[in-house]
């Protein structure tokens, strides 16, 4: 460890070199001249930014312009970016470890079977990071359970924790000594206080000279999606026309567009040589199939914004705008574009791989929070999506015919060899499916 923070160092110098010039640029206006050499020795520094229940859909110029001017113009944005399990917990699980969720153990955001306490901390992109000589910090929403304000453990890797209770206003913290609380306070809303907490931690970073990986976790625009005092009404001429959606939920719009301000600030303050990744734990469903909210197989509720953006223009992927990719790529792609080693494994890809191959099929399969309800198991491909559910209840959806998901063809006979190829390329995806699921 010693040595490779030593290794680490040396290049970390030249980073303050360079951060000192670019400061040297903003104050006096001068242009700095770094030599080649000294550039090209820079390592990446790289920020993970995760929204709550954000529509794909819902990133555009007219809702979110800091994001389209800062990560989608001069980034990769993924057409095709999906989570295989639709909830907030397993996915931010899978974000974190690279792994799905019948490897993670995390399959809803509650116990059992799910939430803080089933997931295995120890193996995570904070500790391949934290090893290899970066500042870690994890700012925002970490996983359902983790009482924060309340749970002082901070999980291994991490050298800066500020994790906030899932609430907009009057909600706890918890840091590495100490427990806080905010009140009701204009300056209080939960999405500017976690925006003025990860500015704050890249400013001492490049100040002390060191690469830093910054996993920024906003509750924003989750329900109630109460939005910061400035946005209120913001978005009130929006109709469903203008989101091709059944109905729209305005609060969800102007509690993204502090999410979006936040994002515009910090883009602001990063050094040129840092890769911003940004995505949503899941999709929601604007009554879209006569449903609300997420943890359903429709693409609604699966399909997230995922944006992968080197502000230096440095770094580009292998995969392409319309390639299939997962929230489970963030670690191994990160990891390796950073020149950091993965620690444990992933089930995840790389997007810049030697062998980097677009995948043509995924999981997805959920266990609900609400026991009653079925759980699923199923595929979704570039032309099909087929899932079956514990009550024995199938969907299938031919997705190039049907690209809204309204016919089901399950039942079809002329589509039975279909549903019958992709049934046991589901059995085969879906190991182990969900606790209690038998095919």
């Amino acid at each position: 460890m010693r040595e490779v923070r030593m290794r680490a160092s040396r290049a970390w110098t030249i980073r303050g070199l360079a951060a000192s010039a670019t400061v040297l640029a903003i104050t006096f206006g001068v242009t700095p001249h770094l030599p080649p050499q000294a550039a090209a020795a820079l390592p990446y520094n790289v920020v993970i930014i995760v929204t709550d229940d954000q529509r794909w859909d819902m990133i555009r110029r007219d809702f979110t312009p800091e994001i389209w001017n800062r990560l989608v113009i001069p980034g990769r944005s993924f057409k095709n970016a999906f989570v295989p399990n639709p909830l907030c917990c397993p996915s931010r699980a899978s974000i974190l470890s690279g792994n799905h969720s019948h490897t993670t153990g995390v399959w809803r955001n509650r116990g059992p079977h799910g939430g803080f306490g089933a997931f295995g901390d120890k193996h995570t992109i904070a500790v391949d990071f934290d090893a290899a000589g970066y500042r870690t910090a994890m700012i925002g929403k970490y996983l359902n359970g983790y009482a924060a304000g309340k749970k002082r453990y901070v999980p291994p890797g991490w050298d800066r924790w500020f994790a906030t209770e899932s609430r907009y206003y009057d909600y706890g913290v918890t840091t590495q000594s100490r427990l806080l609380r905010f009140g009701s306070d204009p300056e209080d809303h939960q999405t500017g206080v976690i925006a003025r907490q990860a500015k704050r931690f890249v400013r001492r970073s490049v100040s002390a000279e060191d690469p830093f990986f910054l996993y920024l976790s906003f509750f924003a625009p989750h329900a109630p999606s109460t939005p910061e005092p400035i946005d209120v009404g913001r978005f009130d001429w929006v109709t469903p026309a203008d989101t091709d959606t059944p109905k729209v939920r305005h609060g969800m719009l102007e509690a993204a567009f502090g999410v979006d301000r936040a994002v515009g600030a910090l883009v602001q303050s990063l050094p040129d040589h840092t890769i911003v990744l940004y995505l949503s734990d899941n999709g929601f469903l604007w009554g879209e199939h006569g449903l609300q909210r997420k943890g359903k197989p429709y693409d609604e509720s699966i399909r997230i914004p995922m944006i992968l953006t080197a502000l230096d223009g440095g770094y580009a992927p292998l995969a392409g705008t319309h390639d299939l990719v997962l929230n489970v790529d963030a670690r191994p792609t990160l990891t390796r574009a950073a020149g950091v080693p993965m620690l444990t494994r992933s089930e995840g890809v790389n997007w810049n791989g030697s062998q980097y191959v677009s995948r043509d099929v995924f999981v997805i399969h959920n266990y609900p929070n609400n026991v009653s309800l079925p759980s699923f198991c199923g595929v979704r491909l570039r032309g099909w999506m087929f899932t079956r559910r514990s009550d024995g209840s199938e969907l299938l959806f031919d997705m190039r015919a049907d690209p809204e998901q309204e016919t089901n063809l399950a039942g079809e006979p002329s589509f039975q060899a279909e549903r019958d190829r992709l049934l046991l390329e589901a059995q085969d995806a879906c190991d182990p499916p969900p606790p209690g699921y038998v095919w």
